[in-house]
């Protein structure tokens, strides 16, 4: 399931492959949303979202990251995601 969270984003930003092969859709100037790989790996989440706003946005370490809506249906693509086993 997508987890979105919040940073202040520079620049808009289009949809983003992290390296660990989850998706990061921005849904407003504020918040991205970041939506799982076929394993569906809980620990994923984060490491997208650290990958996204240093690779994309070029943010450096000190950016502090906030979580604003559990895992649930996504923002951008309007999809629910089945809960990982």
């Amino acid at each position: 399931m997508p987890l979105a969270a919040a940073i202040a984003i520079p620049r808009a930003a289009s949809a983003f492959r992290a390296s660990n092969g989850f998706r990061v859709n921005q849904i407003n100037n504020n918040v991205f949303e970041v939506q799982p790989n076929r394993s569906r790996a809980k620990d994923g989440y984060w490491c997208a979202a650290e990958d996204y706003t240093r690779r994309a946005l070029g943010l450096d370490w000190q950016v502090s990251l906030y979580v604003v809506s559990p895992r649930g249906q996504s923002v951008t693509t309007n999809r629910m995601r089945k809960r990982p086993v």
